[in-house]
Parts: structure tokens; sequence; C-alpha cells
């Protein structure tokens, strides 16, 4: 046994097996073709994978990738980043030096850092706070999978949260490429399957919910048999309640089946483990007849044809009971079968004559002995037996000579059998009126007349057994044929498809929620009336009153450490701006979200002013006569504002599959 050979090729679509496709094996054969693809669409996706498990690099001066982070503000290495911590100690032993060297506090410094000397070089080595570019292989502490923060991820993070996201999702199907393609790579799915599911009836659950009324499917308790009168299948389930008194055939659970007959109704019951079948009808829509058993389990059947194999014993004997009688022929006389108590005996009622064959050997006609070959040569005439010529002569009138087989068969051959004719020509008969059903002959016109009552009107495509059979797609068994295909698609009360869409957001143009459904406006569930919906939310649903719906992560890192149905507050983009003073004209500079309510001027100078920071949005400038000087904070002055943070939207209401 071979295995399909694999290339890491991607296959842009699989093969469908078609109806008429032969089944052909071997390496290039349309059976394997399925296999092979998809085998090599996997192969390709292992590959592309283990290049993004290697493409991790470290990070040189010269090539951005993974590097580790240092607290250090000695160092010497070029393969590890500052941190934070490390640019402000640089920032703060700076700042201390030049106020060292020029005989001042910190807190009275006023002039720019690019008058430090040497500082800006070294900055400029430094990685800033803002949207750093770290080469090397920066490193950090690794979150736990709890986290969710600001907090950088690591790779070894990441590569968590990757495995626990994939699980142990089969290996065609753990990446969002293959569910993409599991999932026919349609952005608008849940329209789609809704639309097709919208398409279809609801299943019923009985046959009344088919139109069907005029058959049932019922379970038997404590009707009489005798009333039961509409068509259908039933079923009892216990032998203690199937009584005489219910007019059951005998006390044991079974199933019934009644329809209806010629004369009123029929009847059949089978017992549930011995299997034996009984039949019984009205008469003429009177009361119904005794029950006759019909499956001749036991013995061997009084009605109907049978073939008797294996060994059959008879004891009764001819002396105690008559022993056995045989009918045939449609006849009213009978032959008699017995055994004596050394000889056998066959009677012809009719006759009264027997035939014994004794112990002895000898065989007698009604107590005269027959002579068989060797024993006695008598000449035969037509009054004694004897030996005899024969002759093939079917027109000779000797009394002498007795027929052979050959002119026995010519004769017969000339004439039509009472059994089983075989005519040849054009045979005729009487024409049977179309009310007859019996043994007559059937000519072609009562045939012709019997077949056009039948087809009635139908159309000319559909008048014939074999028209409607490939009509029904040439099922033996249609109706369960159609139940399996039926069982497959998605109805609206189908469990399995069903059950993929309870508890899915659907955005509803209208306020009033529709049988089936509920509003998701954060109310409690209760785990009996809605056993699937509570195992995926547990005891309340979400509130999606006013909210937007995010996708999931799942590991892109737009949106990191969240899980499903975690709730997000708010949060905008960060706003920037600037401000400041010339030291050339004294005069003041803002851009972005700042304004001015006082100009700022000789920040620099014999008026010494204190910059203090009151708030995220208000700066204060003091000058030495105390008076107040303010930068104004305003982010409307560049981006649309309201009481919230929100895109472009339109309203819906949010329900759910209830199931």
């Amino acid at each position: 046994m071979a295995n399909v050979k694999e290339t890491a090729t991607w296959v842009g679509g699989v093969y469908q097996i078609e109806p008429n496709d032969s089944v052909i094996g071997g390496e290039n054969g349309i059976a394997n073709r399925q296999a092979k693809e998809l085998a090599n669409r996997t192969l390709y996706l292992k590959t592309e994978q283990d290049k993004l498990k290697t493409a991790t690099e470290a990070a040189t001066t010269a090539k951005t990738g993974t590097t580790m982070l240092s607290n250090s503000t000695a160092g010497t290495s070029q393969a590890k980043a500052a941190t934070e911590l490390a640019a402000k100690t640089a920032m703060d032993r700076a700042n201390a030096a030049y106020n060292l060297a020029n005989g001042k506090a910190n807190t009275s410094h006023t002039h720019p850092m690019s008058q430090i000397t040497d500082l800006a070089p070294a900055l400029a080595l430094k990685a800033p706070l803002a949207s750093p570019v770290f080469t090397g292989e920066p490193t950090a502490p690794t979150a736990a999978q709890t986290v969710n923060s600001t907090q950088i991820a690591t790779t070894a993070f990441v590569k968590t949260a990757i495995a626990a996201l994939v699980g142990s999702a089969t290996g065609t199907l753990d990446t969002l490429q293959e569910i993409g393609a599991a999932l026919g790579n349609d952005p608008n799915l849940r329209t789609t399957l809704l639309n097709e599911i919208g398409k279809k009836a609801t299943k019923a659950t009985t046959l009344a919910g088919y139109g069907i009324a005029d058959f049932v499917l019922k379970k038997l308790t404590t009707e009489d048999l005798d009333a039961v009168k509409v068509a259908g299948s039933y079923y009892r389930d216990d032998n203690a309640g199937a009584t005489a008194a219910l007019h059951y055939p005998e006390v044991r659970a079974g199933v019934l089946d009644v329809s209806p007959s010629t004369y009123g109704w029929q009847q059949e019951y089978t017992t549930w483990d011995t299997n034996r079948k009984y039949v019984r009808n009205t008469v003429n829509g009177g009361a119904f007849t005794a029950w006759k058993r019909i499956d001749s389990l036991d013995s061997v059947g009084k009605y109907g044809n049978e073939t008797i194999t294996g060994v059959k014993t008879f004891n009764n004997t001819l002396v105690s009971a008559g022993g056995y009688k045989f009918y045939g022929g449609g006849k009213t006389d009978h032959a008699t079968l017995a055994m004596g108590a050394t000889d056998v005996y066959l009677m012809n009622t009719s006759s009264r004559k027997t035939l014994q064959l004794k112990d002895d050997g000898s065989l007698r006609y009604s107590d005269k002995r027959i002579y068989v070959e060797g024993e006695y040569e008598p000449q035969a005439s037509t009054n004694k037996a004897g030996i005899t010529t024969l002759s093939s002569s079917t027109t000779g009138t000797s009394e002498d000579k007795a027929a052979t087989e050959k002119a026995v068969g010519d004769l017969n051959r000339a004439k039509a059998n009472l059994a089983s004719p075989a005519l040849t020509g054009t045979p005729t008969a009487p024409t049977a009126a179309q009310t007859v059903n019996s043994t007559q002959i059937a000519t072609t016109a009562f045939v012709k007349a019997a077949i056009a009552a039948l087809v009635g009107g139908a159309p000319a495509q559909l008048d014939t057994l074999k028209e409607i059979a490939t009509a029904l797609g040439n099922k033996a068994n249609l109706e369960a044929s159609l139940l399996a295909e039926i069982a497959k698609k998605a109805n609206s009360a189908d469990v399995v498809l069903k059950t993929m869409f309870i508890g899915v957001p659907i955005p509803y143009p209208s306020a009033t929620v529709p049988a089936g459904f509920l509003a998701m406006t954060g109310q409690t569930i209760s785990q009996t009336t809605y056993p699937r919906l509570y195992a995926l939310y547990g005891a309340r649903l979400p509130d999606l009153r006013g909210e937007f719906i995010r996708g999931w992560d799942n590991g892109r890192n737009a949106d990191r450490g969240r899980t499903i149905l975690t709730a997000q507050g708010d949060a905008i983009r960060n706003i920037t701006g600037e401000h400041g003073v010339t030291v050339v004209n004294d005069n003041d500079m803002v851009s972005g979200v700042y304004s001015k309510t006082n100009n700022l001027t000789k920040i620099i100078g014999s008026e010494a002013r204190t910059l203090n920071i009151k708030s995220n949005t208000n700066v204060e400038i003091m000058n030495v006569n105390n008076t107040q000087e303010y930068l104004v904070f305003d982010a409307s002055a560049v981006v649309p504002t309201a009481a919230d943070n929100r895109p472009r939207n339109i309203a819906f209401n949010y329900i759910c599959l209830a199931g």
C-alpha cells in the first residue's frame, strides 16, 4: 500500500468528483485526485509556516530584528537597546551636569538642551520614547497571558497566545487562510447562509405537517383493534396490553399495519420477537374476520405456495388418524398418504383404490399384486396387463401396441395444454368487462382499456412506469431516500445548522423582535429554557445597545490581548501640538491642539518666568509680577468632537437566535 505523493504546491481549486466519474486508483487516478490536491495544499502551508517560525532574526545597526533591552547608561554594546529608564537616567544626568557647571539648581535651568555640550550627539544614539525604531535584538520581560495592557509583548508571549488560539485545531484548519478556504472565502458567509436558510421551509415534525392527513403513525395503548380503521402504522410496546379483549391475535407486543381493502379494511399484525404475522379483513365494511396466521414459521403453511426443504416428519399413522391429506388442482377430492404398522399407503379417495408398498418389497394395488419387470411378462391386452410392442404412430388402430412417449408428445404438441398452454397463431377469447377480476383470460382489448383507464389524463412524458421511475430518480424506496436527503438540508429547524447560528448577533432593522429570537440587551437567560444559548454566554447576554462589534484580534496584533466577549472602553489616538517662545525676538508660537490667551514673552531675559505643568490640558506660566499666562489644549481645533468616540454608523437592533 503506497501513500499519496505530496508536493509543496498551492492548488487553486480542489477537484469535485462528478457522478459519472469512474473509480480509478493509482498515483494520478481520479479517485486520489482530491486527496492529492489537499495534501499538496497542506504541505505548502506547512512549508510556509516553517519559514515564519525561522524568520525572526537578531537586529543589528544595519538590519531590523529582535533585540534585548538594557538599563545601562555606560555600556558599549551595539546589539542591545536602551530602555526608557536608561534614557531618563542619561537625561537626568545631563541636566544635573549642565546646571552644576553653570552654578544653578536643577529647577532654575532655562537653557535649551541643544546648548549642553556633547548631549545632542549622545542623544542621537538613543531611541526616542515616541515610536522608537530598535535594532539588534531588543528584549523585554514576557507578560502572563492574562495581561491585557500596553505592556510590550515578546515573541514568547505571542507564540504562547497563538498556540492557545490554535489549540488542538487540525493541521488543515490551523490558519486563517485554511479556515477562509473552508468557509468558501465568503466575506459575507453569515448573510449567504441566512439567505439560504431563509429559502427553506420549516421541517415538519408530523405527517400532518407535510399535508398527509390520511395516514397515521401512532403508539397503541387502550384502543380496541376492531375500532382502528384509519390507514397507518401502529405499534404496541408491551405484551400485557395486547389482550384478546382488545382483539389482538395473541398476547404479544408488535406492529399493526392498517390499510383500505377491497371490502373495507385490512389489518396485519406482526409480533415483535417471534415475527409471527396475522391478517384479517372487514366484510363489506362490517365486522372483522378472525385473525389468520400467514407466516408458517412453525409448520407447513396452509395457504399459498411453499418449497419444502430438509427432512419433514409426519407422525400420524393410517390406523390412528387416517394419514395426511393432499389437495391439488382445485379439486374437492384428495389423496391420502399414510403409514401402517409395516407398510406405506397412497390412497385415492375418489376411486377408493390404494397403492401399497410392502416391507417385503412387493407392490400391491388394492391388495392385488403388481408385477414388475423380471417377475412375470404376460402379453398385454385391453383387459390384461403384460408385455407389448411400442409404436410412435399417431394414426394407427392397433389395440395390442402401446404408444411411445413420442406418439403421445406428437399428439400433445398438436393441442394446447390445459395447464400452461403455449399457443401459437392468433388465439382469441371473449373480452371481459373491466369490472371482472378473476382467472378469466384477458384479451388485448381488455388490457388496452385497463391501461388507458390507469393512464387517464397523464401527460405523455409521464404515462409509463419507466418515465415515472426516472422522474422519481429510480429509487425503490423513494420516501426513505427523500427523507434522508431532506434531513441533510439547512432547514431553519435543523438542529445541526441551527445550533451553529444560535447566539450570533444579527443587526435587525426593526424594534420588534421576531419569534425565536432575543434582543441582546444584557438580560439574564435561563439555562433550562435556552441551554445552547446559555452554553455560549452563561447566565447573561451581552448588552449591545449603542455598542460596536469589533473583530477578535486572533493573533493579528491590531487589538492585542483581547479574548472573545471582553468589553473595551472608548479611546482615541494621541493628539499632539507644540508651543514655545523664540529667544531672538521674544515672540511666542503655538501649533496643533494648542492656542493662547495672552502672548508668551520674555521667557528668557531679565523677567524670568516659572513654567508649571498644571494638568494634561493646561500649562501655567508665572512672570515676576505673578501675572498668569496660559496655553489652552482644545482637540476640536483639529478633529471633530462629541460626547463619545464613534465612527460613522447606522443604528440596528442587535438580536440573536435563541435556540
